[in-house]
């Protein structure tokens, strides 16, 4: 008989785990505004808060796939699990749904009172799929709201804060690889605010000074919103700088407010730095193709020799190394003497044209240096005689760095700059302290100088002409261009406008005082240009009196350091950085900083307000006649017909502007918020300042404006052509000047001798008065403490002056013949070499013609002032004025100077360090 046989069978039940969660955006908590009374997120019908159970199931059998069940339904209560407190269908805070993927949902349509939490309870029914009956799980979680505290504002960074972007490693013809995004977002406490409850600006760091981001910044691709903030993602394009600091700053907003008009809270700041940078160089070898091994019977042979330049950098070969690197080839012989013999990626030359022997073993080799481009030199490169460049690199940077610096040296020797005065406001230093930058009487004069350039080393290649480029090229490290080396610029600073003489020295300060001699009334008793308690700028000086008055702050008169007479070397350098920083050489447009105090602009019918200009009438109810300084009006100055120009007439052509007056009146109103195109009152005169296009302008941190003043004369007593007295009605002047980021750079008025440095020899072939076909030799010394001062102007033909001799003076080139426009300047220099172009051009205007009095057989070494005067229709940053002796002086003559600091004096600068604060202005 067969025995049943029982078996048992185990079935261990499903594990189940649950909770609620949201679907989508949200959050059980949310945060009311006082401010605003809004919430943040906010819910209603539109967007409500979506949640759900989650129900999830796991079977210690293995026999049913894990993972979430399937819902049947899920009943929804509020604070107590009891059906007297079931969500009902018809309630309107809440619908009972279902999700695009068909999931039981409760979207929540209310906001919740920060004084009402409440309880969510949701109960999930699923089926199991081991029993097939129906469970459920009950899940629940308080929706609350906190109010929001400012406190709880924080600003993060959304992106990496340091981006390096390595041109090798990109295709680099691309533009939208160059593009980078960085990327901040305000919250509160760990929510996200949106764009509608967060205000962002964008700002940069130029030099010292931070400002905001703007749509002329040529590196920006984001387009800024309409009142001027930006959105949370700046998208900026590295191809057009080699380093950029961005400062993201934010604020919080209600939903119906404006946007704040600034950041108003420090904290809320992120700082990104962005570079472009090769990778690390590692080194370059020579990689042979052909000609590797050279045997006794090659010798004296045309056997090729080719090899190639591989650069290793970052860990890894350079792909195109040519494109990053400029690559020289040398050939050293066994004599350790080496030359260059070609250029780029690949060499071919021949073991004759190496001169190979037995004896004369070459070795060639490739030296590299990191090419001209964004990440390594900042510029400008110009095609043809045009104003503007062809293309340009970097933001400026170097030219951010000029400023102007309060310095002292009371023994002659040492040099201590006292602080950094800000970019648009020299009455106060950077730190924003007062600084003693007016001197009010004799007593409290300490001896202070404003200087103004650079206080590092800068390298540059100085207006050059390299192949068919014209160049001017700023980094702070040494570079190279086409196989041409740039040069070191020591940090000097040198006089920022035309300097009085003050017990002997040269001075560069604002006095409220009749300190130093200069200045003249004009004729017919016309004093308006000559204040008596005010310091004009010290004229009719020659090249070599302003060697002395520069020198007169050495302990060692014989020396030229600490300061020396000013460099036009120096002065170049400065006027290049600032041409590359506005984008053109054409500074002195009408429409950009003015022509200044010349006579280079036509007043045609007297329209144009912002130009310097006289007009008169001669009764009362004539038409106005507007005429330039360089005109002559009708009447005479005395009873035997004699007539003079205006700048005579006004000022005997001494200077119309005291020192350093358009620089301490732009910093006035600066100081005190002054709008443009307004009159102010300054120092006892009306002014009026214009903002100049495409520029920072003075309220927002730079000093780059043009200035204007006008003079009234009223009922002047005068003579007609017949000497009868005769009384002008009314005479009225405009004065036009202007500031380049700081600098009196084309505000002309009077020469001012920059001859240091460069040296020009006319060689006397044709001693008639004003011939311009007497060869004229330059030489150029780039080094202030190998300057000469020696005395001698005039020696026979082929007699040598000290310089000549010096190995400190190189001979640069000889002048053509002729006066006018020139290009091709003579690097680092304003002497061109070949006549061409106008005033609006790349050009120079060089006024060369003889007015030495010297005889045919003798050598004289010429002047060499700069600006232009009252009179000057060629007035610009590079006119130079070359056409007498050293020792010639008139009128329209100043001088200028400079000091050189030793490395690292700015180190403790760039706040005021010291105890100096400012007196107060009279």
């Amino acid at each position: 008989m067969q025995q049943k046989r029982v078996i048992n069978i185990q079935v261990k039940p499903l594990n189940a785990s649950s909770g609620m969660k949201i679907v989508g955006d949200g959050s059980f908590q949310q945060k009311y505004s006082r401010d605003d009374n809004a919430f943040y997120p906010s819910y209603s019908a539109i967007l409500p808060l979506v949640v759900t159970v989650a129900v999830n199931l796991q079977d210690p059998d293995g026999v049913i796939t894990e993972g979430p069940a399937t819902l049947d339904r899920i009943d929804w209560y509020l604070g107590e699990y009891k059906p007297a407190n079931k969500i009902a269908e018809e309630n309107s805070d809440y619908e009972i749904s279902t999700s695009e993927d068909g999931i039981p949902v409760l979207k929540v349509k209310r906001n919740t009172p920060v004084d009402e939490p409440f309880l969510l309870i949701g109960e999930a029914f699923y089926t199991n799929p081991k029993t097939n009956r129906q469970e459920s799980r009950i899940e629940q979680q308080l929706l609350s709201t906190i109010y929001y505290e400012a406190s709880l504002l924080s600003l993060m960074a959304d992106s990496p804060t340091e981006v390096i972007v390595d041109p090798t490693k990109i295709d680099d013809t691309d533009s939208a690889n160059w593009q980078v995004q960085v990327k901040a977002i305000l919250k509160s406490g760990e929510i996200q605010l949106s764009e509608d409850n967060a205000v962002y600006w964008w700002y940069v760091k130029d030099g010292q000074y931070t400002r905001l981001v703007t749509t002329s910044d040529t590196w920006l691709v984001t387009t800024p919103n309409s009142d001027g903030t930006f959105p949370r993602i700046l998208v900026v394009d590295a191809s057009r700088f080699k380093n950029i600091k961005l400062e993201c700053r934010a604020a919080y907003k209600g939903e119906a407010d404006p946007a704040p008009a600034s950041p108003t809270n420090a904290a809320l700041m992120v700082q990104y730095n962005i570079r472009v940078d090769l990778p690390v160089f590692q080194n370059a070898k020579q990689v042979p193709i052909a000609g590797a091994y050279i045997t006794i019977n090659d010798i004296g042979t045309e056997k090729l020799i080719k090899s190639r330049c591989e650069i290793t950098a970052g860990g890894r070969v350079i792909e195109n190394p040519e494109k990053y690197y400029n690559i020289t080839w040398k050939a050293t012989n066994a004599d350790g003497t080496s030359s260059i013999i070609g250029y780029g990626e690949y060499i071919e030359t021949t073991v004759k044209v190496l001169g190979i022997t037995y004896t004369n073993p070459v070795v060639l080799e490739p030296s590299v240096m990191p090419k001209i481009g964004s990440w390594n030199v900042e510029g400008s490169v110009y095609n043809g005689i045009g104003a503007t460049p062809a293309f340009q690199f970097g933001v400026n940077q170097i030219a951010d760095k000029l400023g102007a610096y309060l310095v002292k040296c009371e023994d002659g020797v040492n040099v201590e700059i006292i602080g950094k005065l800000k970019n648009n406001n020299w009455m106060r230093f950077e730190d924003g302290t007062l600084a003693p930058t007016t001197v009010n009487s004799a007593e409290e004069d300490k001896g202070y100088n404003i200087m103004y350039g650079w206080t590092q080393t800068i390298h540059t290649i100085e207006n050059a002409k390299v192949g068919d480029e014209v160049v001017a090229l700023f980094g702070e490290e040494p570079f190279e261009y086409n196989g041409v080396q740039s040069v070191p610029i020591p940090p000097t600073l040198i006089c920022p406008g035309l300097p009085a003489v003050v017990d002997g020295k040269f001075r560069s300060m604002y006095f409220t005082y009749r300190a130093g001699e200069g200045g003249s009334s004009g004729y017919l008793g016309i004093t308006s240009f000559n204040r008596p308690d005010r310091t004009y700028p010290k004229t009719g000086l020659s090249q070599f009196t302003t060697n002395d008055y520069a020198v007169a702050h050495n302990a060692d008169k014989a020396k030229t350091v600490p300061f020396a007479p000013l460099m036009d070397w120096h002065l170049l350098n400065i006027t290049n950085a600032l041409m590359n920083k506005f984008g053109t050489v054409y500074l002195h447009d009408p429409n950009k900083f003015g022509a200044g105090i010349s006579s280079n602009v036509p007043v045609g019918s007297g329209t144009n307000s912002k130009i310097t200009r006289v007009f008169y009438q001669l009764n009362k109810g004539d038409d106005n006649v507007f005429q330039r300084l360089s005109e002559q009006p009708p009447f005479c100055v005395d009873a035997n017909g004699a007539k003079k120009n205006w700048s005579e007439i006004l000022s005997k052509y001494y200077p119309r502007m005291e020192c350093l007056k358009i620089q301490m009146a732009l910093s006035y109103a600066a100081e005190n918020g002054i709008e443009p195109d307004v009159d102010f009152m300054f120092d006892g005169k009306s002014y009026r300042y214009h903002n100049i296009p495409g520029a920072k302008t003075l309220l927002e941190g730079e000093m780059n404006a043009i200035l204007t003043t006008r003079i009234y004369i009223n009922n002047l007593s005068a003579w007609d052509v017949s000497g009868n007295p005769i009384t002008v009605y009314n005479i009225g002047v405009t004065i036009q000047t202007s500031a380049v980021y700081g600098m009196d750079l084309i505000s002309a008025d009077v020469f001012q001798y920059a001859g240091a440095g460069i040296e020009k020899v006319m060689e006397i072939e044709d001693e008639t008065s004003g011939g311009s076909t007497n060869p004229i030799k330059c030489y150029l010394c780039r080094e202030q403490d190998k300057l000469t001062l020696n005395k001698d102007y005039v020696k026979d033909a082929r007699q040598l002056f000290d310089f000549q001799e010096s190995p400190d003076y190189t001979y640069i080139g000889t002048l053509p013949s002729g006066s006018g426009y020139f290009t091709d300047l003579i690097r680092g220099t304003r002497l061109g070499t070949l006549k061409k172009g106008s005033l609006a051009d790349n050009t120079a205007y060089i006024d060369r013609n003889n007015y030495t009095s010297q005889a045919v057989g003798k050598v004289v070494r010429l002047g060499h002032r700069v600006r232009g005067t009252g009179i000057s229709s060629h007035a610009s940053a590079r006119y130079v004025y070359a056409l007498a002796q050293l020792s010639y002086t008139d009128a329209p003559s100043a001088g200028g100077f400079q000091v050189r600091l030793p490395e690292e004096t700015v180190s403790a600068t760039t706040q005021n360090g010291s105890d100096e604060s400012a007196a107060e202005s009279e």
